[in-house]
């Protein structure tokens, strides 16, 4: 309750990791701020943590997970007609949606799917 494991994360991490707080919502989220490779990190952690609560194995979790990609290369990731999206999917079985809308120059790319994928 204090936030130790969270904190350690972010230290592991090397990057901002919180939690929402609870708002009589059930649901809470992990918020991690960084380069790829430290959300990466902390992910990986994150999932480890919710595994060893659940007694499960936690590749097999399903996360769903925001990105936040610049309006100017939203293109770029997306490809021509879908290409490098449709790619992606393939490759990594997870559904990847980027949204049209922009929230101060950045779109919102929503990747869901188990860890593995």
């Amino acid at each position: 309750r204090s936030g130790a494991r969270i904190q350690q994360t972010a230290v592991a991490a090397g990057c901002p990791v919180w939690m929402t707080t609870r708002d009589g919502s059930t649901e809470r989220r992990v918020v991690i701020v960084g380069n790829y490779k430290q959300c990466k990190i902390a992910q990986e952690i994150v999932h480890e943590q919710l595994s060893s609560a659940q007694d499960a194995d936690w590749r097999d979790t399903e996360a769903e997970v925001y990105l936040l990609v610049r309006a100017e290369a939203a293109g770029v990731v997306t490809g021509k007609q879908g290409f490098v999206l449709d790619r992606i999917r393939k490759h990594s079985g997870a559904r990847i949606e980027l949204l049209r809308q922009e929230v101060e120059g950045q779109r919102p790319c929503v990747v869901a799917g188990t860890l593995c994928s």
